[in-house]
């Protein structure tokens, strides 16, 4: 992948982030004054709702990106269009069905079981149509946004991605001028931002990439169709258990030590979305490289990637964590002055468990580039699900109330293992330098520099002190982690990039 590429489309990922927060704080302030308490928890119960029935659209991505990427690598033009019009087949299937689900599931959900007003029904089934219709419309547009991505033109999809948020931002502004059902144009004013950006990719792939032209006969692979729905199947099982466990540790934290203690993880789940949204973006532009390098069979190059990735991400995030753990009482009570207990041992504890996690995350796609994922989401899966009967047990016989996390952070540990152990397996690499310095030193050092940021931390910092420390303690720990966590075949990449050299490439 060119040097040069990774540094656009890192900073277009970036600017899409930024960008994407600011919008979202300015919109959900406007939308709520606009909309009402009442009818704006409508929105987000019935978005909430849509959102959970449609949880495979992660899932379908990475498995049409991954193929896409290997027959990229490889070269071959007649497979890359029959994955995509394959792909575009099972998308065109499964919107069918979550269609179908979703208008069955309809009365009960909406008459039933979300205990909505009944002045708000009709409204209700008004806004859950429009939002089905936007469900199918994210569907279809998969296939699209994977083959940019596999073709690493990921600046492009952050641009379209930007575009939807600007135009919600419109629509929010446009609710000033509406006297009547609010809330009805505003979720059209969102399917329709939905709708020009998914036509902003299909117009950009239809002139850049000829695998994209649509071929009714290439959709009948029927070998490639259950290949890739396997893919789908053991990557989705993955995707459960996650969302299992995101939903597990709330119950059992409100069962044990009820809201209080839900409140404080509420709030640590958010703070941990930061470091996440931050080093998955990170991932995602690497992803595509890893792949094609196995799809051509050059498994040293995609190693090399792999670690480089790992490598990148676990500072990335760091970065982020230091200055978060180091200064999370200050933060807080900035954020929100008066904040639940268990709140700040809660965020750090989370933020913990995620940095673990990133310290392998680039070995995470070596083994979907492979795609032998059974054992390995099946382990994956006991790990994580293992985290909640476990730690009922232990509540049981009064462990306080932190001992979830720790649990957590026990298996994000076990994890980390699991990716080594079967990228290892399926790939050959150095595993006691990848275990040396890409996993002890990066530790070592970033363990220190918290270290470091507790003795200069103070109560009651301002914010302008928290910044200044947060700068300064990052500034030296990027710098010593290029020193002594990168290798001298890395550090040079590194130094090309920002030197902006055309021709560098990582190979």
């Amino acid at each position: 992948m060119n040097s040069k590429k990774i540094l656009i489309n890192t900073i277009a990922i970036y600017i899409k982030i930024l960008f994407n927060t600011i919008v979202t704080l300015i919109a959900t302030k406007i939308v709520l004054n606009s909309l009402g308490e009442n009818d704006f928890g409508l929105y987000n119960l019935l978005a909430g709702v849509i959102t959970m029935l449609s949880f495979m659209n992660g899932a379908l991505m990475i498995s049409t990106q991954r193929y896409m990427s290997i027959a990229i690598g490889e070269r071959n033009c007649s497979k890359l269009k029959s994955i995509f019009n394959t792909s575009l087949s099972i998308h065109g299937i499964l919107a069918i069905v979550v269609l179908s689900v979703l208008l069955v599931l309809q009365p009960i959900l909406i008459n039933v079981v979300l205990n909505i007003p009944k002045d708000s029904i009709y409204t209700a089934h008004i806004v859950y149509d429009i939002m089905v219709l936007s469900s199918v419309f994210t569907l279809l547009q998969v296939p699209y946004s994977a083959a940019m991505n596999a073709h690493e033109d990921i600046y492009y999809w952050a641009f379209t991605e930007a575009v939807n948020n600007a135009l919600k931002l419109v629509s929010a502004l446009g609710l000033v001028y509406i006297i009547s059902d609010k809330l009805v144009y505003y979720t059209l004013f969102i399917f329709s931002s939905l709708a020009i950006s998914t036509l902003f990719k299909y117009i950009w792939c239809k002139i850049k990439y000829q695998e994209t032209k649509i071929s009714i006969s290439e959709m009948k692979n029927k070998v490639l169709i259950k290949e890739m729905f396997g893919f789908v199947g053991w990557n989705t099982f993955g995707v459960v258990g996650t969302r299992v466990i995101d939903q597990g540790v709330s119950v059992i934290l409100n069962i044990f030590f009820g809201t209080i203690a839900n409140a404080a993880y509420g709030i640590a789940y958010q703070v941990n979305g930061l470091v996440l949204t931050l080093s998955s973006s990170i991932t995602a532009v690497f992803a595509p490289s890893i792949m094609q390098a196995h799809g051509v069979g050059d498994d040293r190059k995609m190693m090399k990637i792999a670690i480089f990735s790992s490598k990148t991400t676990f500072l990335i995030s760091s970065v982020t964590a230091i200055p978060l753990i180091t200064f999370m009482p200050e933060i807080l009570n900035i954020w929100l002055c008066d904040y639940p207990a268990y709140s700040v041992e809660f965020c750090r504890l989370m933020i913990y468990s995620f940095v673990i996690t990133q310290l392998t995350s680039g070995l995470n796609k070596v083994i979907y580039a492979v795609g032998k994922l059974k054992w390995y989401q099946i382990t994956l899966f006991v790990i994580l699900v293992s985290i909640l009967p476990v730690s009922y047990i232990l509540y049981k016989i009064d462990f306080p109330v932190n001992t979830i996390f720790y649990i957590l952070l026990i298996a994000q540990v076990m994890t980390m293992i699991t990716n080594v152990y079967y990228s290892r397996r399926y790939v050959s690499f150095n595993v006691k330098e990848f275990l040396h310095r890409s996993i002890g030193l990066a530790i070592i050092l970033f363990l220190t520099f918290v270290c470091i940021g507790n003795l200069l931390a103070e109560d009651g910092m301002s914010i302008w002190k928290i910044v200044l420390y947060s700068i300064g303690l990052c500034m030296i720990y990027v710098c010593l982690y290029i020193g002594v966590v990168y290798d001298c075949y890395e550090q040079k990449k590194i130094f090309n990039v920002l030197r902006r050299n055309k021709n560098e490439k990582i190979t």
